[in-house]
């Protein structure tokens, strides 16, 4: 298995890519779910 990287200033980055790019609806309780967690968790 060969990992390619790139160089962003003084750290390697894997190049990664997803090859499934299906697109899901999440509809009303996924939507209020992620506003949730981006107002809450802050990590």
């Amino acid at each position: 298995m060969n990992i390619s990287y790139t160089r962003k200033g003084d750290y390697l980055l894997s190049n990664l890519i997803l090859e499934n790019k299906e697109h899901y609806n999440i509809r009303k309780y996924g939507l209020l779910r992620l506003d949730y967690i981006k107002n809450n968790k802050k990590s």
